[in-house]
């Protein structure tokens, strides 16, 4: 199964190094990684390209119009997996995260949406906090009601 790695960033590439090295890094082969920008300057696709790897990173320039919304809409559409993981452009991933994800994907066939744990982190790689324990595999109809409660505890 295909995977597409989405980085979405804007006007920023502070934290990109860190972003690729988790993305280039995982143990896990049939996967790319597409980069959206809609900056009004070439810095982060002068970044993107001095990564080399052509044949795993895509990048698509868009009107700096594009709010986030539209901007993820666009990237689904470009994408080229089957599964899409949006990575914020100062996340990073731990190199198994796309075996553990697809071992999910083929254990649960009918998911629309896997949840993973992540770690909040400072720039100095100190733990700041760990997200709460949640079911891995919710239907697409659980996910959106959860988004919708008032006190939002399910994603913190």
């Amino acid at each position: 199964m295909k995977v597409t790695i989405a980085i979405p960033p804007h006007n920023r590439t502070t934290y990109l190094d860190k972003v690729f090295t988790g993305a280039l890094s995982q143990r896990y082969d049939d996967y790319e990684i597409l980069v959206s920008d809609s900056s009004s300057n070439d810095e982060v696709q002068e970044k993107v390209r001095s990564y080399g790897h052509e044949d795993r990173i895509r990048f698509i320039q868009y009107s700096p119009s594009l709010n986030q919304p539209q901007k993820f809409n666009e990237m689904i559409k470009e994408a080229r997996g089957e599964w899409v993981v949006f990575l914020g452009d100062d996340d990073s991933l731990d190199s198994d995260f796309l075996p553990v994800l697809m071992g999910h994907a083929s254990r649960e066939p009918r998911a629309a949406i896997i949840l993973c744990r992540f770690r909040a982190i400072n720039e100095h790689g100190k733990l700041l906090r760990l997200d709460a324990v949640h079911k891995k595999v919710i239907s697409s109809a659980e996910f959106l009601s959860h988004l919708f409660l008032p006190s939002k505890d399910f994603l913190k």
